[in-house]
């Protein structure tokens, strides 16, 4: 993968989670059709992210460059599926040192 790649790499991801019945929680991604789970809330971002370079094959080395940040942090855990919560691209300032 190059800079081409990341540049066209979605600005904003759209994921669903919710804590399922048997505790572990669910992470969606419904544009993609992945989805995941976790054993904790702590743990939905970094998944989120995981899947999002899994899908767009995005090697270890940019996994260091580009994060995908949630916009707006629930108060409350969802038990249910509710709303979609938006994550934003984010690209290290160091991006441009990488070939």
């Amino acid at each position: 993968m190059s800079k081409k790649d990341i540049i066209k790499l979605p600005a904003k991801v759209e994921a669903k989670f919710f804590k399922g019945s048997s505790g572990k929680w669910i992470v969606e991604l419904p544009k993609y059709d992945i989805v995941a789970q976790v054993d904790s809330e702590g743990d939905i971002d970094y998944m989120v992210n995981e899947l999002v370079f899994t899908h767009f094959n995005l090697s270890d080395k940019f996994k260091r460059v580009v994060r995908y940040v949630r916009k707006d942090f629930p108060e409350k855990p969802q038990k249910a599926n509710t709303s979609p919560v938006l994550f934003d691209k984010f690209v290290a300032s160091r991006f441009a040192a990488f070939p």
